[in-house]
């Protein structure tokens, strides 16, 4: 979504850059954010254990 918002405002609309910009960078901050977030969950790092085979 962000690539997305990123090329319309780089390319499609001209006459309104900065606020189509300003979403674009919005939604790179949401998504920081939301790996910070995800990072600080427990059990959200690394792989998990493969099961025991019998």
């Amino acid at each position: 979504m962000a690539a997305i918002e990123l090329g319309l405002g780089a390319l499609a609309d001209v006459a309104e850059t900065t606020r189509h910009l300003f979403l674009y960078l919005a939604l790179i901050d949401l998504l920081a954010v939301a790996a910070v977030c995800l990072m600080a969950l427990p059990g959200t790092r690394g792989r998990a254990p493969a099961p025991a085979v019998a």
